[in-house]
């Protein structure tokens, strides 16, 4: 008599798909087989706990399966379509995300550095000098930073973005340095140096004018955006 409990399983599926060598079946095949092969095992015990003995339950579980390659089929479509839809869910996170948020990114340091560029530093106050203010340019690049903002919660609600991630992608500038500061803070804490305790305002200040302030600046400009989209609808 056969020892039922030690039935190999995924033999048993690949004989019935004509793959009898594992070897030469491929990841998602295996993948299938090994999925065929569960179901029947879970079908088997299934019928061993009504009481069903050992043999019959192996034959009804394998002949509870008519048409094993059609199964196999509807098993790989499904992954098929589970991959396609991972693949949108990706594709859709890009256009309403991630593009939106790097070009803003991208236009604002660009304009920043322009800026830098174009304007002589004046001489300054040490303090305010540690806080990275520049008073040559620093205004013109905030007042610029509303169309950046409008120009990302466009992009973004264009291509079909909820709410939420519209205001990401207009805040992105934003959260990026504030994120480098609050590494910045992390970094002063964890290495314990003594002689930045005293400077704690002029990090608190960097984080006013290079993360809060500008985010404040982009919100305004996906407000109006979103205001006059509001208008022009009704």
């Amino acid at each position: 008599m056969p020892d039922w409990n030690a039935l190999d399983w995924n033999a048993m599926v690949r004989e019935r798909l004509g793959a009898a060598d594992s070897s030469s079946v491929q990841e998602e095949e295996t993948e299938i087989i090994a999925e065929l092969a569960a179901h029947l095992e879970d079908l088997y015990e299934e019928l061993r706990a009504k009481g069903m003995c050992e043999s019959a339950a192996v034959a009804q579980a394998l002949g509870d399966i008519s048409n094993w390659h059609g199964l196999a089929g509807k098993i790989r479509r499904a992954k098929t379509g589970e991959g396609t839809m991972n693949h949108q869910t990706l594709n859709h996170q890009t256009k309403t995300l991630w593009l939106p948020s790097l070009i803003n990114l991208a236009a604002s340091m660009i304009w920043m550095m322009i800026l830098q560029r174009a304007t002589l530093r004046p001489s300054m106050p040490g303090p305010w000098l540690h806080a990275g203010l520049a008073f040559a340019w620093y205004p013109v690049w905030l007042i610029s930073q509303p169309l950046f903002g409008a120009a990302a919660a466009y992009l973004s609600l264009r291509a079909g973005a909820e709410r939420r991630t519209e205001l990401t992608a207009s805040l992105f500038p934003a959260i990026v340095m504030f994120g480098l500061w609050l590494a910045l803070i992390t970094y002063i804490v964890l290495e314990r140096y003594s002689h930045v305790s005293h400077q704690w305002p002029l990090v608190l200040a960097g984080i006013f004018f290079w993360s809060i302030l500008p985010g404040l600046a982009l919100l305004l400009g996906r407000f109006l955006y979103l205001k006059t989209q509001n208008v022009a609808r009704s």
